[in-house]
């Protein structure tokens, strides 16, 4: 299964049908009239979930790519020696450090120079650990639909200096924080897309990988 986040609204692939939710076999549409279904689920009030089924998810999700704007993205779940977990606030959101992959560099590269950038912490600080569940979303970018897949990566930093918020990405504050309650204020003032992925983190028992 995948989940595609728009606003309070989800897309889910699977390969079976979902029961009781509003459902298009992905053989049944081309390209154009799948994208136009779609487009009428993200703009309908009354619908919060579509299930697009009928193919593996990640078959299914290669076709979205090529359907939408697509933008590939790499950010960082970064730990700390106190087991704690870096944040940082944008747009009246708590987020986690994230960015477009540039064209010359690899998604780990990116994910590296975006917490860098973000959250003011020297590349040569963060020790990439392992990658972690891709989020996805789909987001107006200049009147069209855009696709982002996020690829994010787990993190060390083992450093105790003070971090510095990227004022020209309208980033406000960086902090620690233990995941338990990051999770718990994530509930509150995220976005769905992430409150899914630390979820998934804690279904899959990934802090302890």
């Amino acid at each position: 299964m995948i989940k595609i986040f728009y606003k309070n609204k989800i897309v889910i692939l699977t390969e079976k049908e979902f029961d009781n939710i509003y459902s298009l076999k992905i053989d049944e549409f081309k390209k154009k009239a799948l994208k136009k279904q779609i487009i009428k689920f993200l703009d309908d009030e009354n619908l919060d979930k579509i299930n697009i089924y009928g193919k593996e998810p990640e078959k299914m999700l290669k076709k979205l790519r090529k359907i939408f704007v697509f933008v590939l993205a790499a950010g960082g779940l970064v730990k700390n020696s106190n087991d704690e977990i870096l944040y940082i606030r944008r747009l009246g959101y708590l987020d986690l450090p994230k960015g477009k992959v540039e064209a010359d560099e690899t998604t780990e590269q990116a994910a590296i120079r975006e917490v860098s950038e973000e959250c003011g912490i020297l590349e040569k600080d963060l020790k990439l650990s392992f990658q972690l569940p891709n989020t996805y979303h789909i987001y107006s970018q200049k009147g069209e639909y855009a696709l982002k897949e996020t690829q994010w990566f787990a993190m060390q930093f083992e450093e105790n200096y003070k971090l510095k918020p990227q004022k020209k990405e309208k980033i406000v504050e960086v902090g620690w924080e233990n995941f338990n309650e990051l999770e718990s204020k994530f509930k509150i003032e995220s976005y769905p897309s992430l409150i899914n992925f630390l979820d998934e983190i804690v279904a899959q028992n990934k802090l302890k990988a």
